[in-house]
């Protein structure tokens, strides 16, 4: 796990990760955070690296998702988010 300061520090991240996994041969698991745009993800990926997510994903190389889908809980109040917790049942559950 990491925090980054800026959507293009993560994303830039996360095409390092890729490209060590597919160099690898090996399937990989990217989590975003929603202030990552999946569509200008694809596109970046696709323009900048040669590389076509859909395939990738359609092969079974590749898992995109994001983060509360696979670790994280939101706590709301009010209707706003209070506190964001690891939720380790649904990592158990997941993995």
């Amino acid at each position: 796990m990491h925090t980054y300061s800026s959507a293009d520090d993560s994303i830039k991240d996360a095409i390092k990760f890729l490209k060590i996994g597919l160099q690898n041969n090996e399937t990989t698991l990217l989590l975003l955070s929603r202030d990552i745009d999946l569509s200008n993800f694809k596109s970046q990926m696709a323009l900048d690296h040669d590389i076509d997510i859909n395939k990738l994903q359609n092969d079974g190389l590749l898992k995109i998702a994001y983060t509360e889908e696979f670790y994280l809980s939101f706590i709301q109040k009010d209707n706003k988010i209070n506190t964001v917790t690891l939720d380790n049942n649904k990592v158990q559950e997941l993995l």
